[in-house]
C-alpha cells in the first residue's frame, strides 16, 4: 500500500504542484515522498490492517498527505488563465509552455495568496481573483 500511496501522491503533485517537483530534483523528489509518507503513515498503521476497503483507506489517506498542499495554486491560476485570459491561455498550451508560465505566476502571485490568506475557503474570492487578475497583467 506504501508504494501505491508514494505513487498516488506524485501524480497529485504532478497535477497540482508542479512548482513542488520543478524546485525538487528527481532525488529529492523521492526523498520528499518517503519522508511524508513516514510522517503520517504511522498513525494510520491499525487502520489500513482492520479496513475492509482499501480504496476508501487510500483516499484519506491522501486527504491527510496533501492537506497542506491544498488548494492548489497550479490549479487555481491555470483556471484563471483559461477564463480570464483565454488566448494567452491557448498560445501558451499549444507553445508548450503553459507550466512554466503558471510557475513564474505561482513566483509572482505567492505575496498576494500569502497576504489575501489564499485557502479552499476563499477560492472563489472576488478580490483575489480580481488581484492576481491585476498582477498578471503588469507582469506580462
Amino acid at each position: 500500500m506504501k508504494e501505491q500511496l508514494k505513487k498516488q501522491l506524485e501524480n497529485y503533485l504532478v497535477q497540482h504542484n508542479p512548482e513542488l517537483i520543478i524546485s525538487l530534483q528527481h532525488r529529492a523528489l523521492d526523498q520528499y515522498l518517503e519522508e511524508r509518507l513516514a510522517k503520517h503513515l504511522p498513525s494510520f498503521n491499525s487502520l489500513t490492517i482492520t479496513e475492509e476497503e482499501p480504496e476508501l483507506v487510500a483516499r484519506v489517506l491522501m486527504k491527510v498527505l496533501t492537506a497542506d498542499l491544498r488548494p492548489s495554486k497550479y490549479q487555481y491560476l491555470r483556471n484563471l488563465l483559461k477564463e480570464e485570459f483565454t488566448g494567452d491561455y491557448l498560445q501558451l498550451r499549444e507553445n508548450g509552455t503553459l507550466t512554466q508560465e503558471i510557475v513564474h505566476l505561482i513566483a509572482v502571485c505567492t505575496p498576494i495568496f500569502n497576504s489575501m490568506h489564499f485557502s479552499e475557503a476563499k477560492l472563489n474570492d472576488t478580490l483575489i481573483r480580481y488581484v492576481v487578475c491585476l498582477s498578471r497583467s503588469t507582469n506580462t
